[in-house]
């Protein structure tokens, strides 16, 4: 083969390569279009070095530099493609989440002769007596599955309807595994002890907002789930923190809502609860019941699990944070100032309430104190070169309905001003007693909300839209 037409062919691959690295760049769009056309610019420039180097007739040492310097620029190219790639790829997966998952499984133990549903088409199946919708559209499903009716008896509640299988008192149960951690609660072994043989999977709309990220102030319920791994079914929602967040003026309004406020329900027909519950009902019933409360319209939701908060913290090398009033918690210690925490030891510090002044109100303010640790770091020209790393950091236990145009909208804007943000922190109090929870079907420790602190937070957050 003729040098010439070697040369044509690793330039094409080389030019290919550009092309390819244009388009996604494009397509990407989160770079603002000054960046672009500096980039694009440069490319250009270097492809025509190149031609010339390898097709014009030039001195030998030109013609090999030219060479060097395009197998070099390829190689570099196939990364950044790669690495463009992955992060559009990352960031549809944690962006433009419109769905909430529900999932009721029919559950035999784990050393039963059991294999299938038509294995217990003939037993009683054991319920909880809620009426919850999903579970009477389970049931149909299973009907239709073995296409019969199917018996049933009825428990109080969850808890008892567990003890009922591992006490060998019915041999097959119907859960919402929205309600596993209550079991789990009282049955530490329960998952470990049992077996799922049927599966009932449901997938809801949830709204999405039409507002401007980059121009309108918005709100985003941040809803923290208390379970690791898989985010997709719904769990109790132990991290409330309304985010607001002004664009224009680059200010950040933080407020803190107790998991145990005494609410109705932006579901289940408005039945009072913790509002930790409301999230088993899906995030969308989180999002109207503090909303119905404040007296608006949560536009966005940030949900995350406890591995979220690990995997985000290490991304971005750590935060610090203040202690106010030192601590033990499990096998870390947190002395009075500012300390440095990594993934593990930040969970750690958020999920303490027994070490804090208030309780659950001392969490939520160490919370919000990681929270603003994190904006900060996020929103650092340092972070954002690494944002591909913080996206894979969440991928899987992290969703959020804000689109992946809005994500990059605003990595578009903050990379185009730098500028930093003004974050203001909030929290909503009350005074602790005990009241009916309807998702326990049973009385539990509430929070009755304080309406002065209500009226702060509903007026600082009209300022801020303001």
């Amino acid at each position: 083969m003729k040098s010439k037409t070697k040369n044509m062919i690793f330039y094409s691959i080389y030019a290919i390569l550009n092309l390819i690295f244009i388009f996604q760049l494009l397509k990407l769009g989160s770079l603002p279009n000054l960046y672009n056309f500096a980039i694009i610019l440069i490319t250009f420039i270097f492809m025509a070095l190149i031609y010339y180097s390898q097709f014009k007739k030039t001195k030998n040492f030109l013609n090999k530099i030219g060479k060097v310097l395009m197998i070099l620029l390829s190689l570099l190219l196939i990364i950044t493609n790669m690495y463009i790639y992955k992060f559009g790829s990352t960031l549809n997966i944690v962006s433009g989440g419109s769905s909430k998952n529900e999932t009721v499984s029919v559950i035999v133990k784990k050393d039963s002769s059991y294999q299938k549903l038509a294995d217990v088409e003939d037993l009683v199946f054991g319920i909880e007596d809620g009426n919850e919708a999903i579970v009477n559209e389970a049931i149909e499903s299973i009907e239709d599955k073995l296409k019969q009716k199917i018996t049933m008896q009825d428990y109080v509640d969850y808890p008892t309807l567990a003890k009922a299988l591992m006490n060998d008192e019915i041999e097959v149960i119907v859960l919402n595994e929205a309600f596993r951690n209550f079991i789990e609660d009282e049955l530490e072994t329960f998952t470990e002890d049992t077996r799922v043989i049927y599966e009932y999977n449901k997938k809801t709309v949830i709204k999405k907002s039409d507002v401007n990220v980059t121009k309108d102030t918005f709100t985003v319920m941040i809803s923290g789930i208390d379970v690791y791994g898989s985010i997709s079914n719904n769990s109790r929602s132990d991290v409330n923190i309304l985010a607001t967040v002004n664009p224009k003026t680059k200010e950040i309004l933080l407020l803190s809502i107790p998991r145990d406020y005494y609410l109705p329900l932006g579901c289940q027909t408005g039945a009072l609860d913790k509002l930790t519950h409301s999230g088993i009902y899906g995030v969308d019933c989180t999002m109207n019941t503090v909303g119905n409360a404040l007296g608006l319209d949560i536009d966005f939701y940030a949900r995350v699990n406890f591995n979220s908060l690990i995997n985000v913290v290490d991304a971005v090398g750590g935060v610090t944070v203040d202690v106010d009033s030192g601590f033990n918690s499990g096998t870390y210690n947190f002395p009075v100032g500012p300390n440095y925490l990594d993934g593990p030891k930040a969970l750690s510090f958020v999920r303490d309430r027994y070490h804090q002044e208030g309780g659950d109100r001392g969490r939520g303010r160490n919370q919000m104190k990681v929270v603003t640790a994190l904006i900060d770091k996020m929103t650092s020209p340092a972070i954002i070169t690494n944002f591909t790393s913080v996206l894979s950091s969440l991928e899987g236990s992290f969703e959020t309905n804000m689109t992946s145009k809005d994500i990059t909208s605003l990595v578009k804007m903050q990379i185009n001003d730098m500028s930093g943000w003004a974050i203001e922190q909030m929290q909503l109090d009350g005074t602790g007693g005990s009241d009916y929870a309807y998702a326990l079907n049973g009385y539990a420790y509430v929070m009755y909300p304080d309406y002065a602190t209500i009226d702060a937070a509903k007026a600082a957050i009209t300022n801020m839209m303001k």
